[in-house]
């Protein structure tokens, strides 16, 4: 057994792999295995991916015959990992060469189920300074996830998957939803609601990489499908909520999946939506704060949650 896996998703990639891998072979931590999940890529991707696991056989490649999207390829390199510990790169990202060893010490000196992270955003190509000053505390399950959703300061935990480091034991038996958007916020917040610790440390040692070809559209499909993204994944934590979270937790998200139907509301998605309504109709039972049945649910509902 290693002592961490790194899964990396890779599709359509062939322009920032090398960085990346390249990154991960600097490590000054070396016993870990690293993933590498081509998800059928249409490019070099593949090839490079072979490349590098012919240089080190800590890197193994896993060929998908048909593209499954980044969840899917998550849930192979789960399933494949063999480490104590897991970690997820995203395949157009880099880390720093202290980014395993320090993630390792602050998870075993904390005894954390989880450790998170501070990153550097890089944004073609150029790094935004982060001059914040550093701190590192830890939380109860209870408390993390108050703080990821809003209860308190929003700035301290975060919905990205590849800024943390997980004890396998914790996540082995957790799939990521495969075709769904917005599966990392699902993922961490079914992890919040089991997990008995989490630690997190502002120092930046990651770098999240956004570029001109990967940044969405602001026309309005594209915001309704956001927003519809985000209402099917916030109901799917509701949903799971309901059995595995204290009642805290679950007021939280149903709060959250409240404030999405608003935004679906204030953009006008209801007319002719039939799913949607179906939806609403199916998840008024989630919003008790809503009493006084004087005013039209909907009404309530906006100004529940604010104008």
């Amino acid at each position: 057994m290693v002592k961490i896996s790194i899964i990396i998703p890779v599709y359509k990639v062939e322009k920032y792999l090398r960085r990346c891998l390249d990154s991960v072979l600097a490590q000054t931590f070396t016993d870990f295995e690293a993933i590498l999940v081509d998800d059928c890529s249409p490019d070099e991707s593949g090839a490079i991916c072979d490349e590098y696991a012919k240089k080190d056989n800590r890197f193994k490649v896993i060929h998908r015959k048909q593209n499954g999207g980044a969840s899917a390829a998550r849930n192979l390199g789960l399933k494949t990992s063999q480490g104590e510990y897991i970690c997820f790169i995203d395949s157009d990202d880099y880390v720093v060469p202290e980014y395993l060893e320090t993630l390792l010490q602050t998870i075993e000196e904390t005894q954390a189920d989880i450790v998170q992270c501070g990153y550097y955003e890089v944004i073609d190509g150029i790094v935004r300074k982060d001059e914040r000053e550093r701190f590192l505390e830890s939380y109860t399950s209870q408390q993390a996830f108050g703080l990821l959703y809003g209860d308190g300061r929003n700035d301290i935990l975060d919905f990205v998957m590849c800024n943390k480091i997980y004890k396998k034991d914790m996540i082995k038996d957790l799939c990521f939803v495969e075709g769904l958007r917005c599966e990392d916020a699902i993922y961490i917040s079914e992890i919040m609601m089991r997990v008995k610790k989490v630690s997190v440390s502002n120092r930046p040692i990651y770098y999240y990489c956004r570029h001109d070809d990967s940044v969405m559209g602001q026309m309005q499909k594209e915001k309704d499908d956001l927003i519809m993204s985000h209402i099917l994944a916030y109901r799917q934590v509701a949903m799971y909520a309901e059995t595995n979270a204290s009642d805290y937790m679950q007021k939280l998200s149903n709060a959250r999946l409240a404030a999405f139907y608003v935004s679906a509301i204030k953009n006008n998605m209801l007319k002719g939506n039939k799913q949607l309504k179906a939806m609403l109709k199916e998840d008024k039972k989630r919003f008790s704060f809503l009493k006084n049945k004087r005013i039209p649910f909907i009404k309530r509902l906006v100004l529940a949650i604010g104008s």
